[in-house]
């Protein structure tokens, strides 16, 4: 590997480096959603510039030692972005050129007003069609970590309707969803038990197999034999129960150089070191 290119691996561990810090203040609770969006995009072109240097590699043994030294850090800064907002993709939507040109009189006749478009006879369905979502385009959804009806962002779509969306309160990125899993698991409940049973089961939703593993993670910590208390200043590892000052026990998932991935009941959240 000669001296340039050395050069240039050299910036990208260094801009990885800011980068960590960046993302653990994208996640602090006073951050901006287009902070988080803007320190996205960077993560994303610093990746692809790392990989990029990484292609003109032809030494094995030159690979390795970019893999050792900076390749596992570009690991953990995607890792650690993961829950970040992601920026919009694809091309933008273009409107249709609007061919309702024509102006009808005033309700007098009991002849039906010619819509352009239609056949004779035929209803509009203006007024009953349904929004048109976009990426980007806010939505209201169900949030799980507020437990509310709060405003997102879609960040994904499946065909016209939205499939991710990203809460402008907490920052969380999940599915589109009307109402919570639970109660629309109650809602079918119920509705199975008032026709009797006869002839219909009932299925499982999707949200029940997510509640179980979520009350069995809270039985493992609140069941743990050996819990250590947070300190900024010790040495932790992979599967450790901590207890934190401040979010509750959780489970050490990743150990990042100057910070931890922990997983609380509330959700994957990162923990400073000093």
């Amino acid at each position: 590997m000669d001296d340039a290119l050395r050069a240039q691996f050299q910036e990208v561990a260094e801009e990885v480096d800011g980068l960590m810090d960046e993302v653990e203040q994208a996640f602090d609770e006073h951050s901006t959603f287009a902070f988080g969006l803007a320190t996205r995009v960077k993560v994303e072109e610093a990746t692809k510039r790392y990989r990029e240097l990484c292609a003109t590699l032809t030494d094995e043994k030159d690979r390795f030692e970019v893999d050792r030294r900076i390749g596992r850090k570009v690991i953990d800064l995607q890792k650690l972005a993961t829950r970040l907002p992601t920026p919009a993709q694809g091309k933008p939507a273009v409107a249709r050129a609007s061919n309702e040109f024509f102006e009808t009189r005033e309700g007098k006749s009991s002849r039906k007003p010619v819509v352009p478009g239609l056949a004779v006879g035929q209803a509009s369905q203006r007024g009953t069609e349904r929004p048109k979502y976009k990426v980007s385009g806010d939505i209201d959804s169900w949030c799980g970590p507020c437990a509310d009806i709060k405003t997102h962002t879609i960040i994904a779509m499946v065909g016209d309707e939205p499939a991710q969306v990203v809460c402008q309160v907490c920052g969380s990125r999940h599915r589109y969803r009307t109402e919570s899993s639970r109660k629309k698991a109650e809602n079918g409940a119920a509705a199975t038990s008032s026709s009797g049973g006869k002839g219909q089961g009932f299925a499982p939703q999707p949200g029940d197999k997510k509640m179980e593993e979520r009350n069995a993670f809270i039985t493992e910590l609140r069941n743990a034999p050996n819990v250590k208390t947070f300190s900024p200043k010790d040495r932790y590892r992979v599967g450790e129960i901590i207890e934190h000052p401040e979010l509750g026990r959780g489970k050490i998932e990743n150990t990042l150089p100057r910070s931890l991935l922990v997983r609380f009941p509330s959700g994957l959240r990162p923990v400073k070191l000093s």
